[in-house]
This record gives structure tokens, sequence and C-alpha cells, in this order.
């Protein structure tokens, strides 16, 4: 097992980031107009998240974070979907922590958990190794619901047993085994609880009682009231956002050559006086959700799904649709828009942020009048298996090697007798005859000479591989085909110690 990342992308560098994050914070408080939504969406978001987070460190054992929190610090976060991480994804929060303990008087760090983004259930992907062959097992860990916010945790009691085969077979490294057997038998505890719930205590258990940011469920976050407000503001003006969101897709997609119309959102569809809107209506218990559509009649604001219709008054702050009827949640882009304009000063990213947030930042500036809004990206490939894809590199180039040495086989002669040498140098004066004469001859004359050219290259593959052995491509062959997972960087964080 190896301690060091093979990759790791943090831009803008790690050293820039309080700058960014007080050149955000001052940028946004700009925004007359928003100030009063921000102040209160921040007040309720720090809230909601030390009420969720303490609640998980006091199970544990560990000390509450946050009494000097306020609305008026510096709000740093990240996010992600609810699934066991992979080391990209952890690399975000561990410098999220990082940045939380060198500033812990001016920086409040949160995580947002996606606990709205459908996928079914949870699963757990893990290695196998016996000698040189190794695999990779995937678990499922949670019940089967559309929403992770009602998945629960479930684990073959078989599974967690921690002198099983399987676990023994986890790494040949006792300490990647230990670290697994230390999850697994901690998530074996947790059966029966939210997956949500149970996974951020799992990370904060790997992380230890020194973590400072604290976990914020997105389905918390969103059922803010000034967060409805806010998403009806964006219904109350439904013709000119959705044509500003469409225009601007159109010019992103050309200004970075994207040809894919669905890259990186669906324009919202516009039916006659009906305006697409980038948002979901959920119902009250979040089991059911439906896009939401947006016209004006007569100076009102009407918002339909396939289900309900409702009206939301000029000012957007009120609705005939009461809230425990329909709570409006964001998608697409407008999802990091409302992260990035009302709830954090600064945005922590994954590769995958990368590209559609480009998108962000022109919706940012078209319909809001904010500009030069950075955030980072950050992403890290952690690979198990050290020695395997060593010995499987140095195969590979023993190969590419050799097929050099095909071409050319006196780059084989220091490794080779002299009798083998003389036997190679006279095939290679053959074949450059052979060659010379095929130049020399066209159409039904070419046949005799290629037929012998032909012969003579399998001449000099055997006699290569004869003095050379053959044993290479036996081994690279198994190796090959384990390459996926000898490079899989999806293996789960708690595999790799000392972070």
């Amino acid at each position: 097992m190896t301690n060091v990342f093979e990759s790791c992308v943090c831009d803008p560098s790690f050293g820039k980031w309080r700058d960014l994050a007080e050149r955000n914070h001052e940028i946004l408080l700009q925004s007359d107009s928003l100030n009063e939504l921000r102040k209160a969406i921040r007040t309720s978001a720090i809230q909601e998240a030390l009420h969720f987070t303490n609640q998980r460190r006091r199970e544990l054992g560990y000390p509450e974070i946050g009494g000097e929190y306020t609305s008026q610090s510096i709000l740093v976060a990240t996010g992600h979907q609810i699934e066991v991480f992979h080391s990209g994804v952890f690399q975000k929060f561990a410098l999220l922590d990082r940045f939380s303990r060198e500033n812990p008087r001016s920086i409040v760090a949160l995580s947002v958990l996606l606990d709205l983004d459908p996928n079914d259930r949870v699963f757990l992907s893990l290695p196998s190794q016996r000698g040189e062959s190794v695999s990779r097992e995937v678990f499922q860990i949670s019940t089967s619901e559309r929403f992770p916010l009602h998945q629960t945790v479930t684990i073959d009691p078989a599974f967690t047993d921690s002198s099983g085969e399987f676990q023994d077979s986890i790494s040949s490294d006792p300490g990647t085994r230990e670290q697994a057997r230390k999850w697994i038998s901690f998530m074996s505890s947790q059966q029966g609880e939210r997956a949500v719930v149970a996974l951020s205590r799992a990370r904060l258990l790997f992380h230890g009682k020194e973590v400072r940011y604290g976990d914020l469920p997105f389905s918390k976050l969103i059922q803010l009231e000034a967060a409805q407000t806010f998403f009806r503001k964006i219904c109350r003006e439904c013709k000119s956002f959705a044509s500003l969101y469409n225009e601007e897709l159109r010019n992103h997609r050309r200004e970075r050559k994207i040809k894919n119309q669905a890259n990186p959102f669906p324009d919202l569809e516009i039916n006659g006086g009906a305006f697409e809107l980038p948002l979901w209506a959920f119902s009250p218990d979040f089991t059911k959700r439906e896009r939401v559509y947006g016209k004006q009649e007569g100076g009102k604001t009407v918002l339909q799904t396939e289900a309900t219709q409702w009206e939301i008054s000029a000012d957007g702050e009120e609705q005939t649709c009461p809230q425990d009827q329909v709570i409006l949640a964001p998608r697409g882009a407008l999802v990091s828009l409302f992260f990035r304009l009302l709830c954090f000063d600064f945005f922590i990213h994954g590769l995958g942020g990368e590209k559609y947030d480009a998108f962000t930042d022109r919706l940012l500036a078209r319909c809001f009048g904010i500009k030069h809004l950075p955030f980072a990206v950050v992403s890290a490939d952690k690979y198990l298996f050290e020695t395997l894809r060593e010995k499987y590199s140095k195969l590979k180039a023993s190969v590419q090697f050799r097929q050099e040495c095909y071409k050319k086989p006196e780059l084989a002669y220091s490794r080779i007798s002299q009798s083998q040498r003389d036997t190679l140098t006279a095939l290679s004066k053959e074949r450059d005859l052979l060659i010379e004469r095929l130049a020399q001859v066209t159409g039904a004359e070419r046949q005799i000479p290629g037929k012998a050219l032909a012969a003579n290259t399998k001449a000099i593959r055997e006699s290569l591989d004869g003095a050379l052995g053959t044993q290479l491509y036996e081994e690279v062959e198994v190796l090959s085909s384990q390459e996926k997972v000898l490079f899989e960087r999806g293996f789960p964080y708690f595999l790799f110690a000392n972070w």
C-alpha cells in the first residue's frame, strides 16, 4: 500500500484559497438585492449543519464544533452524492477540513450531502487479492430507494464477518485489511440506520475528532423559507430566465465547440407560453418529483407540473400552493448557482464541476451581474496493488522493447549469445535484400519476395523469442486481464491510510 497520491489536482493552489474566499465574500455583499435572502439562508444553513453534525459528534464522543460561527463568517463548502467516496472525492473533504483547521476563527466549512440526487442504492466496491490474482467485488449496502434520503443501511451478516474469506483477501497489506475491517465492522453496527447518517458518521470516525467541517443535508437546505423564496423569484421571471438560460447554453457550447446538445445541460423547453424551469417540484415526503413549468397570464405567474398547478405572487414571496404540498428544489446549473450566489463564498468542485460551472459563471454574470467569482477544483487518484502495478508497467515496457527488437534485432545483441547474434545478423541481411527486391517489382512479381519476407519476419521473431524466452508474454497476458482492477481509482477512501 502506498500513501502518496499518484496524481492530484488542486486549482487554484491551496495557498490562494483564503484570498479568493475573502474576495468572493466582498463581491457577494455588493449584491444588495439579495443580501437579506443570503443572510437568512446562511444563518439557517449553519444552524442545520451544526445540528446534524454535532449530533453525529456526540454519538461518537467527539466535542461539538461551531460555537463561534456567524452568518458573517466566510463560508467555504464542497458537496457530493450519497455514496462511499473514492480517494478523489475524499480529497475534497480532506482539503476542506485542512482549510478550516488553518483558519479556525474566520472560516466556516460545510459539506453538502446531496441526498435528493437519485442513485437507487449505495454500493461498496472492494478489491480482492490472492497472490498475483486481483479482482473487484461490488456489494449493495443500502436498501433500494429512488432518493438516498430514504435509503437505510443493509449489509449481509456473512459479509461483515471479520474472519470471512473475502475480507482476508481484500489486500496483501495488513494495514489495508485492518482499515477495511474497521469500516465494515462499523457499518454493520449501523444496520437499519439512514444511509445519509451512517455514511456521515463513518467518515467522521475515519477523519477523527479534530475534523472541523460540518455536514449539511441538501434536503434541509432547500426547505429553508429563504431558499424557497429565491426559487419562487426565479419562477416569477420564468420567461426571461428560461430564455437567458438557453441563450447562454448556446453561447457556452459554441465557445467550447461542444456538439452534444445535452452538454453540459439540455436546453429548457419552451412550448408556446409555457417555460420549463431548472427546478423540481418535490412532494413533501420527498418520494416524488416533477419538472416545473411557468407561464405568465394577466400579470400572474402560474406554475404547473403534470399533477399540480398554482400561482405565486408578483414579488415571489407567496404562493397559493403551500409548501406542505410542494417543495421547490434546484436542478441542473441552478444547483451550483444557488450554492455560489446565496449559500457559500467559495465552493470546492471535483473534476465534473469544473466542466459545467463555466456555464454557471455565465448565468451569474448575465442574470445577477456578478462576475469573476472563482471556485476551486480538487481531485486525486490513488491506487492499490503498487507492487503488481509496477511489475505490470515493467512488463509492458519489456514487451515494447521486444517489439522494437523485432524491427532491429541488434538492440538485443547484448542479451544473447554469439551464435544467436550470428543467426539474427544473417536473417537481418536477408530481410534487407528482400525489402530492396520488393521495391523493384510490381504486380504479381511481388508475390514471391513478399512471401519470403513474411517467412523471414516470422523467423526473426522466433529466433528472438527462442533467445529471450516467451514467459514475458504469458505474464503480461495474465496482468493485462486485470488491468482495470490494478488501475481502479474508485476503491473507497478507508483503504488508504495516513491522509
